[in-house]
Order: C-alpha cells, then sequence, then structure tokens
C-alpha cells in the first residue's frame, strides 16, 4: 500500500456519512432497570416498615391485655387486683 492508496481511502472515510449510534435504546433500558430497582427496593421498604408497625401494635396490645386481666381481676376482688399487680412487679 502506497502513500496514493493511503489518501485515496482518507479521502473516502471523510465523504462516508458516520455509522448511526443507537444510543436510545441503551438508555432507554438502563433507565427502566433503575426504575425498576427502585421499585423493588419502595416496596421492600413498606413491606419492612409495615411489619415493624405490626410488631408495635402487637406488643402495644400484649400490654393492653396484660392491663385490662388486671383490671378485671380488681373489679371483682379489689384488694387481690390490687396485690396482683404488685405481685407481677416484683420478679
Amino acid at each position: 500500500m502506497n502513500l496514493e492508496d493511503f489518501e485515496r481511502l482518507a479521502a473516502r472515510a471523510q465523504q462516508a456519512p458516520p455509522p448511526g449510534v443507537d444510543v436510545e435504546h441503551a438508555v432507554l433500558r438502563r433507565l427502566a432497570a433503575q426504575r425498576r430497582r427502585a421499585q423493588g427496593d419502595t416496596a421492600r421498604l413498606w413491606s419492612s416498615t409495615f411489619a415493624w408497625l405490626a410488631g408495635a401494635a402487637a406488643v402495644a396490645a400484649s400490654f393492653g391485655a396484660a392491663i385490662a386481666v388486671q383490671a378485671w381481676s380488681s373489679l371483682s376482688n379489689p384488694l387481690a387486683g390490687l396485690l396482683n399487680s404488685f405481685m407481677v412487679m416484683i420478679p
């Protein structure tokens, strides 16, 4: 290959239109993947938040049930109910 051939090929390369680069498809695919990941993280966050809320509600309900049982027993026998409440506090 001599210099004239190289110059002719260079001139032809400069006249040729640039190849079409399709970056739109890759960008849209990446955005869709990020959106799916973000939705999965949001769903996971909501499910863990609801689990914590359900656990807190169960603890509060158990405390309420214990107080209600003590109140009910103190209605039938006030002195025994008062003593039982102190006995629960003492291990």
